[in-house]
């Protein structure tokens, strides 16, 4: 059963990478269309969310981001089975970036780069771009239930040269990749409660964010570069690196960490205005968070 389901999901990979950019997409959107229109999953998560960041944007308008917002999942997940058939030959065949010098600069402080980044554009190929050229970059993520699936979904990345650093031990493995000067992301932007989250304000209202990027900030000193992609309207995805976010210090570490997560946030908000219809607005962003 797992050996014809592996043999499916390759064929229609494979089937995928033939088509043109323009018919992916559009098998993209269609996905979306019906998560949003046909299926009607969480529309109220969604129009919820939207209003919370933005309470002034009248109801049209805020469907049509929900909508969008769910064609590009739809997009994102057809550029996933892209994966195996992306290298470093063709990769800028789907990607622009224009100033990865950004990236090169702060590399040579020798303290290894935190990566700050969001679930906006096509986040996971975002990833297999930075490995694909040359960034020596660590995920910390959580594994999966299902171990042929965990074996999938990680061996298609580590295959294109990304790390992965298990949510379970990450305070050291962190440590011993910024030692080895390499790039450790932090995707931040979903609501973390306790005791790994922290109280926070996101578009002004209440919530929990994860503090472990503060944490990592002012114990080692290591630069936090922004990261973060979005499709252009012509089907390439563009990937930007934002200005390094600056230390700030308060009396104590827990209000370093207050302080920092909530700058961070400040960044992420920041992006998300610029792009609204591609961040990831299907998540439960502002759950509460209870001590």
């Amino acid at each position: 059963m797992k050996s014809l389901g592996l043999f499916f999901l390759k064929s229609i990979s494979y089937l995928i990478y033939l088509m043109s950019r323009k018919l992916r997409l559009a098998l993209g959107s269609f996905f979306g269309i019906l998560w949003f229109d046909i299926l009607r999953l969480r529309r109220d998560v969604l129009d919820e969310n939207i209003q919370i960041a933005f309470p002034e944007m009248p109801y049209p308008e805020r469907k049509r981001i929900a909508r969008e917002s769910c064609k590009g999942m739809g997009k994102a997940l057809i550029e996933y089975f892209l994966f195996p058939h992306v290298n470093a030959d063709n990769i800028d065949d789907y990607f622009v970036c224009k100033n990865w010098h950004v990236y090169e600069d702060l590399k040579k402080q020798n303290k290894g780069v935190l990566v700050l980044s969001l679930h906006l554009g096509s986040y996971d190929f975002l990833s297999v771009f930075l490995a694909l050229k040359g960034m020596d970059l660590h995920l910390i993520s959580k594994e999966m239930k299902v171990q042929w699936l965990n074996d999938l979904w990680f061996g298609l990345r580590k295959s294109k040269g990304l790390k992965y650093i298990s949510d379970r031990k990450a305070k050291f493995d962190i440590i011993k990749a910024l030692k080895k000067k390499a790039a450790v992301a932090f995707i931040i932007d979903q609501f973390t409660g306790p005791p790994i989250g922290i109280e926070s304000t996101f578009f002004g209202k209440k919530t929990g964010s994860a503090r472990g990027l503060a944490l990592f900030h002012a114990w080692t000193k290591a630069p936090v570069l922004p990261i973060y992609n979005f499709r252009r309207d012509d089907g390439k995805i563009e990937v930007v690196f934002g200005e390094p976010v600056s230390l700030e210090e308060a009396e104590d570490r827990d209000q370093t960490v207050a302080l920092m997560t909530q700058k961070y946030n400040t960044v992420l908000e920041n992006i998300i205005r610029e792009h609204p219809e591609q961040w990831l607005w299907v998540h439960r962003r502002w759950k509460e968070f209870k001590y």
